[in-house]
């Protein structure tokens, strides 16, 4: 969602705002008007609701330059901001040159040379030429967060990466009234991709130390390819009767689920 609320936030301060995105495999409508907020979502393939693979992202790629030469309508906008270096950052940096404008992107993760090393490791070597040169030509490039930025040094030495983290809508994600009584127990949520980097494994492995001795309950939301090793670590170590996979939820639904949590 950081995207959208940038993007939320653009147009309650009086810009006009297109967003350009996937429409996730064909499971989003291609044209959507959202909080006065114009969104054109490609055709493209996805097999998954939350991860993307190389191949897929490269059809992206290609799907997005064939749509933008086809609507040959578009209007001359001021600015772009891109998500991700690539696929997103190399087509506002072709866009921004043919309508002679500056354009921003937004470093993320996976997009940063290094970042995942143990999906991406071979391609990183292949695309650091054309990472840089996004991240040159853009004004300015944005990391989510210091660590990221210095990651993104490391292969832009003498690079200029300003650091803006992803903000969280404090009106809507917000602490309950109330406090929730203690007698009921830890209340634990977890939002997060079901992968390896998130750690999830941790914590279940330190919750099943004090599962005999501690009254607590825990709700995983997301999906993702730890999934079933997660589900069976949990059995393993006893903690199918303290929680459960939700799986994915809407914003509201989690909103609710974090002012519950403790």
């Amino acid at each position: 969602y950081a995207a959208y609320y940038l993007a939320r936030a653009a147009v309650r301060s009086g810009t006009k705002v297109t967003v350009i995105t996937s429409d996730l495999g064909g499971r989003l409508p291609a044209r959507e008007r959202m909080e006065e907020m114009e969104i054109v979502r490609v055709h493209t393939y996805k097999r998954h609701w939350a991860r993307h693979t190389l191949g897929e992202l490269a059809i992206f790629y290609w799907a997005a330059r064939r749509w933008f030469s086809a609507e040959k309508h578009v209007d001359r906008p001021d600015y772009l901001l891109a998500h991700f270096t690539l696929p997103a950052g190399a087509l506002a940096r072709a866009w921004a040159r043919y309508f002679g404008v500056p354009f921003g992107v937004v470093l993320h993760g996976s997009d940063v040379p290094g970042y995942q090393p143990d999906r991406f490791g071979w391609i990183y070597p292949l695309i650091t030429r054309s990472v840089r040169r996004v991240w040159r030509d853009a004004r300015p490039t944005f990391a989510v967060s210091t660590a990221l930025r210095d990651l993104a040094l490391g292969s832009w030495p003498g690079g200029n990466v300003q650091v803006v983290p992803n903000g969280v809508d404090t009106t809507f994600f917000c602490p309950a009234s109330e406090p929730r009584p203690s007698s009921t127990g830890l209340r634990i949520v977890v939002v997060a991709q079901l992968i390896p980097r998130k750690g999830i494994d941790l914590l279940l492995e330190a919750l099943s130390q004090i599962s005999g001795t501690a009254q607590f309950h825990l709700e995983i939301y997301g999906i993702g390819p730890s999934l079933t090793a997660l589900e069976e670590q949990a059995r393993r170590v006893g903690l199918a009767e303290h929680g459960a996979f939700r799986g994915l939820a809407t914003r509201e639904h989690l909103a609710q689920a974090f002012r519950q949590s403790d």
